[in-house]
């Protein structure tokens, strides 16, 4: 009969014996196991786990498609209003200046010795010098307003210009824009120009050059073109990083890339430059339409010229920025669970 000791030591064979038979479960070098040995059942969910990271091969490619939304929209802000009829509606700032001059032009009477007998002199000799030969022209272009279009859309690489059609079953009068202004990428509205060729179409021999423009009238002609430069230098920087963002998303579920973690952190470094510069663009897009605004309601309001914030572009700048930020999350999360499943994997082979 054996004694009590030697039953103590075969229990404590026997349960050494199973802690290495579960130790082993954890260190085999192969995920296939042992013939006749069972998988443990966090291994077995673990494996399921794959199994279903295959099926979803193709979530890498959901940032691209935020990319490509972004892409498509940064197009548009750049693209909007090149050529007549083409998003008419989504204009930067849009002049109305079909009732310039009207409330300031008065018959002429001969005791008019100076350019402070009518109203127009009081509010636009700021504008002026003390010639009454200048006065007397910039009346006789106001009476005849020749060259001068109902409205200007000022967008992002031109201008568009066109006239009202009053209809009689609408209370406004439609919008109808005649023609466009020669597309560049650092265009910046400049009002002088304009106002030269209504000069010469109205045969006035004027030069803006002799009017005494505000020095700070002009600073803040310069300060918009400014912002409208950055703002076009944000659109193309979104441009060029979501097409890298698309290339890269796309290399990641290709054969090629074998998962690399390098390739994911890339399209989030992409992602998140294109986003930033649709940030950049819209916030200068906003103070451009907001100190544009305040400087038309300033100078342009006495001579009867009115303007309207192009509200459509608004919403379309800052839904690319929203769909761009959007895709930079998506990409973190793949980051992420993609860490998260190595760190996994790295314990289940040690």
């Amino acid at each position: 009969m054996p004694s009590l000791w030697m039953m103590k030591a075969k229990t404590n064979v026997l349960i050494q014996q199973k802690k290495a038979r579960i130790q082993n479960r954890f260190r085999r070098d192969s995920w296939e196991g042992t013939k006749g040995f069972e998988l443990s059942p966090r291994r077995e969910r673990f494996e399921e786990e794959e199994e279903e990271g295959r099926g979803m091969r193709w979530l890498p490619l959901l940032p691209a498609v935020f990319a490509l939304v972004a892409l498509i929209l940064a197009f548009c802000c750049l693209l909007a209003g090149s050529r007549p009829g083409y998003m008419d509606d989504y204009a930067l700032l849009t002049l109305d200046t079909s009732f310039i001059g009207l409330d300031l032009v008065k018959p002429p009477t001969n005791n008019t010795s100076s350019p402070e007998a009518t109203p127009l002199s009081a509010l636009v000799n700021p504008l002026l010098s003390t010639s009454q030969s200048i006065f007397n022209k910039l009346t006789t272009f106001f009476a005849k307003r020749a060259g001068i279009q109902d409205l200007y859309s000022i967008h992002m690489t031109n201008y568009c210009y066109g006239t009202y059609n009053q209809n009689l079953t609408s209370t406004s009068p439609a919008k109808q824009t005649t023609g466009c202004s020669t597309r560049t990428v650092l265009f910046a509205f400049d009002p002088l120009p304009i106002l030269q060729h209504a000069f010469d179409k109205a045969n006035i021999t004027l030069s803006v050059q002799e009017l005494n423009w505000p020095k700070a009238l002009q600073d803040n002609i310069a300060y918009l073109k400014t912002i409208a430069h950055i703002a076009v230098a944000g659109y193309s920087i979104a441009i060029a990083f979501s097409f890298f963002t698309i290339f890269t998303c796309a290399y990641r579920v290709s054969p090629y890339s074998a998962g690399s973690r390098r390739v994911v952190a890339l399209a989030f470094g992409f992602a998140g430059v294109a986003c930033a510069g649709l940030w950049g663009a819209s916030v200068m897009v906003t103070l451009l339409m907001d100190k544009g605004k305040g400087l038309v309601d300033r100078y342009g309001a006495p001579v009867g010229i009115t303007v309207v914030r192009g509200n459509g572009f608004l919403g379309l700048t800052w839904g690319a920025t929203l769909v761009a930020f959007a895709g930079v999350v998506a990409v973190g999360g793949e980051c992420c669970r993609r860490r998260n499943r190595e760190a996994i994997k790295v314990f289940f082979e040690k």
